[in-house]
């Protein structure tokens, strides 16, 4: 069987460990971890724990386990970066840069709705004409030399009273609880050794990517790693808000294990 993770800054305590070989995948399991991941990569037996906005394109093939899941209240791993306020810009093309699926259906769900600003387009191309990037991962962290830095997960939460839940794990549709329970606790087991380990890898970590350690202590320690049962308001918020203008579903019929 195989497992895929999403290798980006809101799966480090998943992706850490095993990197690091801390926890030994289940035997029987093959683990691999991808710097992108969209529902077109997944065979129908793969497990992913992938941006939850490609749950929505699996809901024929796949459930959601809502045992791992990373979820952001007031603060979280993608930022909106202007040159001047932006409430003082009205239209412009939107470039994005290392966004997944989530981080840009959050996005696309604000600009408009919340900030005030129309999308001129979406690109992830360099644009000269940009006066709205998005960022996502590490450098949604890092200091700005100039201009403006918006947290999308806490602008999200002021207009929807929701969190943000970016990643969330899947499984063949018609696995049973009790089947894929190695894997929970597998995950459990990895960001436990995360969490106990974390003065063996914040520092590096930050240093390399330029990450101020106060940002990457806060992000890691106010975030969730499962779903509450509320959660799906999100998750569907997401996509009705976000979805608008994509070809992913707007208003998905979500299928939970054992659901």
């Amino acid at each position: 069987m195989r497992l895929i993770l999403h290798e980006t800054l809101a799966t480090l305590p998943w992706t850490v460990p095993l990197a690091e070989g801390w926890i030994a995948p289940p035997e029987g399991w093959n683990v691999e971890r991808r710097a992108t991941l969209a529902a077109a990569d997944l065979r129908p037996d793969d497990f992913a724990l992938l941006p939850s906005p490609e749950a929505a394109r699996l809901i024929g093939s796949h459930v959601i386990v809502p045992t791992a899941a990373a979820v952001f209240d007031n603060e979280g791993p993608v930022a909106l970066r202007t040159p001047v306020r932006p409430d003082e810009i009205a239209r412009t093309p939107v470039r994005l840069i290392d966004c997944s699926s989530a981080g840009e259906l959050l996005a696309r769900g604000l600009l408009r709705n919340f900030y005030g600003i129309d999308a001129a387009g979406f690109t992830r191309d360099e644009e000269a004409a940009a006066e709205v990037v998005v960022v996502e991962g590490a450098e949604a962290l890092r200091p700005v030399e100039a201009g403006f830095s918006e947290d999308l997960a806490r602008a999200w939460k002021i207009f929807t009273d929701l969190p943000f839940v970016s990643h969330v794990l899947v499984a063949p549709g018609g696995t049973e609880i009790a089947g894929v329970a190695p894997l929970v606790s597998f995950l459990h087991d990895l960001a436990a050794a995360a969490e106990r380990r974390r003065r063996e890898w914040r520092q590096p970590y930050c240093d390399r990517e330029a990450v101020p350690r106060d940002r990457l202590d806060s992000l890691l320690g106010t975030m969730r790693r499962s779903l509450a049962p509320d959660d799906g308001k999100a998750l569907t918020a997401l996509l009705s808000h976000g979805g608008k203008g994509t070809d992913y579903p707007i208003k998905p019929a979500w299928r939970f294990i054992g659901g």
